[in-house]
């Protein structure tokens, strides 16, 4: 079951959502609205039953006799956080049915651990649990809830919990949250509908295959490309981005949610390389791992950013080389030019080299690894003269600098469909061109 949340702060916005997306039940935040009057509960009433109701008010008493109309209403569920059920028990008890109120806890898991006892003699309630959730331990906790707390939902919050969102079936949950749009109204780990529905929330049992990385991996186009590419495919796979912090094992992680492989991009290009318990040649050369897949448990680590780079420069001819950034892409990419015999013509720069300075050949390969953005707000290259005898390998697929300065321009687009084609072909089993993602 999906239910919709969104930020609407009148009800003519609220009730367009609502009309808009009838098909699946809608959290309605009162605490949201500019204006409640006394009649709302009977205007929403012609969706009463595919509707939460959710109020997040300090002034709990006064919410209580709110949401006490909506209940009298029949509607679907009365959502009411834990500490505010546990202030006011009796009157809940006396006033409200078990099956219309839905008990929400966020917070930390193992804070909510050493309330489990007291929890359990609730048990004729509905819970929601919303909890950080990293590590594969955090995870097999938060599964232990609905064994003791039967159609609970059951989320993992932050961008490292969007798994327990698309799959949360198979994560034994009663029903995920989504927005109706690229808001996030609840929580930072959530995700528009449509994005949802083109990953097949819908569809019990398709392993996971998962984008470890930074914050910044919500750039990544993977989770589009790689989702139709499985559907269109007959795949029974489901990319999905998680966002790893300090200590994450991802072997552990994998062997825990049954996956085939993992996509890995910054900053853990280099730190997971030790978890792999084989590497192939392409990871050995470059140091460094960017695609990790199962094969029955044998974790072996592969960097198909060097297949890539490799492809590309075999089809290429230039007397020098400059290179942006000096990171584990960087790396890869002069073991890539190593490895066709380019040993001495390469020159490594960072966002503040003065590239005035530099003797450049009139045939240069210009490769670029630094995301532009908050960080480095103009493109390392941006000052250079035209070089129209010289090509741009651009691996930044979030920026629009221009290309026509170029003889040969390759955006980091074109170099990520080379490289993803390698990866999926991994991960997968099955062969994949570019022109297929």
């Amino acid at each position: 079951m999906i239910c919709l949340s969104g930020n609407e702060n009148t009800l003519e916005k609220l009730i367009c959502r609502i009309k808009s997306n009838s098909d699946y039940i809608n959290e309605v935040r009162l605490d949201l609205l500019d204006n409640i009057t006394d009649n709302l509960p009977e205007q929403l009433i012609p969706w009463k039953s595919r509707l939460i109701i959710t109020h997040r008010s300090n002034d709990f008493i006064q919410s209580l006799a709110l949401l006490e109309i909506f209940s009298k209403l029949d509607y679907f569920l009365i959502d009411i956080e834990l500490e505010k059920f546990l202030s006011e028990t009796v009157f809940i008890e006396n006033h409200f049915s078990p099956q219309e109120i839905m008990i929400s806890y966020h917070g930390n898991i193992s804070n909510l651990n050493s309330i489990t006892d007291l929890l359990l003699k609730f048990r004729g309630y509905r819970f929601k649990f919303a909890v950080n959730a990293q590590s594969v331990q955090e995870y097999q906790n938060l599964l232990a809830l609905s064994g003791l707390f039967p159609d609970s939902v059951l989320i993992a919050t932050g961008k490292s919990g969007l798994f327990t969102r698309l799959r949360y079936r198979d994560y034994n949950s009663y029903m995920t949250y989504l927005s109706t749009s690229k808001e996030s109204s609840t929580d930072s780990g959530q995700i528009d509908l449509a994005l949802a529905l083109q990953s097949r929330i819908n569809i019990t049992g398709l392993k996971p295959v998962f984008l470890f990385g930074g914050n910044q991996i919500s750039k990544s186009p993977g989770m589009k490309i790689y989702n139709k590419l499985f559907t269109d495919s007959g795949l029974e796979l489901c990319y999905i981005n998680h966002v790893c912090k300090e200590g994450f094992n991802p072997v552990e992680f994998l062997e825990f949610t049954g996956s085939p492989g993992a996509s890995v991009t910054m900053p853990h290009k280099k730190d997971f390389l030790r978890f792999c318990h084989e590497l192939d040649i392409s990871a050995e050369k470059a140091g460094s791992v960017n695609t990790i897949v199962n094969i029955n448990n044998v974790f072996i680590g592969y960097n198909t950013d060097y297949l890539a780079f490799i492809d590309i420069f075999s089809t290429l001819k230039f007397n020098q080389v400059v290179i942006a950034g000096d990171g584990a892409t960087s790396h890869c990419a002069v073991s890539a030019l190593n490895n066709i015999g380019v040993i001495d013509d390469i020159v490594i720069v960072s966002r503040k080299t003065d590239l005035s300075k530099l003797c450049l050949d009139t045939s240069t390969l210009f490769i670029n690894t630094i995301p532009v953005g908050v960080n480095v707000p103009e493109h390392p290259f941006s000052l250079l003269p035209k070089a129209m005898d010289s090509i741009l390998l651009d691996l930044d697929y979030t920026n629009n600098f221009t290309s026509n300065k170029y003889s040969i321009f390759i955006s980091g687009l074109d170099f990520w469909k080379i490289q993803g084609s390698f990866q999926m072909s991994i991960i997968s089993g099955k062969l994949f061109r570019p022109e297929d993602l």
